[in-house]
């Protein structure tokens, strides 16, 4: 029997695909588990060095159940003959449909009324936000989530532009989403929101330099990863130009209640929820343990 660890368990209908005379799913996180297992289903925040690598001598497959491996060591895997797999695309409406609510959150101070109505208050001029309809965002990426983002945001009556040098011009066509410069992005946007993995070339690409060509009345989302951005020039900024901010990654997670962002008013933070949907977790548990099957090569009643 081989086992696999899962941290955090899988849901009925994926566990239903584990043949249980081929496989013992575990469901924690722990040393031991690891060392017995064979291939790993993790997310993040879950890590995975050289240190933990070389205390898993059973381990051949890890599969990530969304689509950065960011926080995967990719080198020591191939060198070890681990194979590293993801799921991607699969939450890619979760992510944005959660982009859209921290968009609407921010523009119409809805979080301040509904505190402030829970409070006895009742000063709707002083919440009086503004209407996406007529506004430009700029996306960071078009791929799988730029363009479902796109998509919801045209529904609102919203402009869409987007900087990806990687995606081809008649992409930006078939989602009338117009290609700009990265300058001209930041400069003339409503909305900045990034959609990129995480690299080298991507590391902290958004600083002081865009924060500050940024409207006055402009709003930065992200929900792509927290090192994308230097955070002490998002700090600087929502001080000097920007109207406000929406964070659901970081770079350091969880959050600690230390950090400036926890408490900022100008700045809305969620705990990495972005893709997390009831809808999406199962997909994308269901294709990563097909993904363990295919590797393995077996199936039920095989």
């Amino acid at each position: 029997m081989l086992a696999i660890c899962a941290p955090g368990g899988l849901f009925p209908e994926a566990m239903n695909l584990m043949p249980s005379s081929q496989f013992q799913v575990l469901e924690d996180w722990s040393a031991e588990a690891r060392a017995r297992s064979v291939a790993w289903l993790i997310r993040a925040p879950h890590t995975v060095d050289l240190q933990i690598l070389e205390n898993s001598p059973l381990l051949r497959l890890i599969v990530m159940q969304g689509t950065g491996v960011d926080h995967i060591d990719e080198i020591a895997c191939k060198t070890r003959n681990i194979k590293v797999q993801n799921t991607p695309g699969v939450n890619a409406n979760a992510a944005a449909e959660w982009t859209m609510l921290v968009l609407l959150a921010l523009s119409r101070n809805f979080l301040e009324s509904i505190k402030g109505s829970k409070a006895q208050k009742w000063e709707r001029e002083k919440w009086m936000g503004n209407e996406l309809s007529e506004k430009t965002l700029g996306l960071v990426g078009l791929g799988n989530v730029g363009r479902n983002v796109a998509k919801k945001a045209q529904a609102f009556g919203m402009s869409v532009f987007a900087f990806d040098p990687f995606v081809e011009p008649a992409t930006f066509l078939s989602h009338g989403v117009k290609a700009v410069s990265r300058d001209e992005l930041f400069r003339t946007s409503d909305v900045i929101s990034l959609h990129l993995p995480l690299n080298s070339e991507t590391c902290a690409s958004v600083g002081q330099k865009e924060f500050s060509s940024m409207k006055k009345s402009a709003y930065f989302l992200n929900t792509a990863r927290g090192e994308l951005i230097d955070e002490n020039a998002l700090l600087g900024a929502l001080s000097e130009n920007l109207a406000g901010a929406a964070l659901d990654v970081f770079s350091e997670e969880p959050l600690p209640a230390s950090h400036p962002f926890a408490s900022h008013p100008k700045i809305i933070c969620s705990p990495h929820m972005a893709g997390q949907s009831k809808k999406a977790r199962l997909e994308i548990q269901m294709q990563a343990c097909e993904k363990v099957l295919k590797f393995f090569n077996t199936r039920k009643g095989i």
